[in-house]
């Protein structure tokens, strides 16, 4: 399946420095999720905003840096490569979540209740919105590159394709 609506990828190495790479992914994330109200089934999509950070996330809000970084505990989270260059993916899988090339279902995360999984339809990719009293908080994103993944996120899909 082709994927002709998704952004090409947005590399490090088109840009001077780590810092202007932050930059320029915030300014992505900035347009899609900050400039304009986005919603999903009806309910707005929301992003955290602190704790605050320092450094090279001074100013940004948390659900960006979680979005663009990977690691168990959220202090000491790394730059993810893979997360960045795919940044602008996340609304676009959204907005086409009633098109073939998504697949979307409702699961229940024990940590986080209920949740939206977004997946592309070869399930290398997914994005999590969970669900809040009135809105969805954009939780996460990332891409899926061994098969065990795949194959688990397949197997999730199937037994939870019927979603409310």
């Amino acid at each position: 399946m082709r994927y002709d609506w998704l952004p090409e990828l947005k590399l490090r190495s088109d840009y001077l420095s780590e810092e202007d790479y932050i930059n320029a992914l915030y300014e992505d994330f900035k347009r899609d999720f900050l400039d304009k109200e986005r919603k999903f089934k009806g309910l707005p999509i929301r992003i955290k905003r602190h704790p605050p950070y320092n450094g090279i996330f001074s100013g940004k809000e948390a659900t960006f840096r979680h979005l663009i970084t990977e690691g168990h505990d959220e202090n000491n989270r790394i730059i993810s490569p893979s997360r960045c260059k795919r940044i602008g993916w996340i609304l676009p899988v959204i907005e086409n979540y009633e098109t073939k090339e998504v697949h979307c279902w409702k699961n229940y995360r024990k940590s986080n209740g209920y949740a939206y999984i977004l997946s592309l339809s070869n399930f290398s990719y997914k994005v999590v919105l969970t669900k809040r009293s009135d809105y969805l908080l954009l939780w996460t994103h990332f891409p899926l590159t061994y098969g065990h993944e795949r194959e688990k996120l397949r197997k999730d899909w199937e037994k939870n394709q019927i979603i409310s």
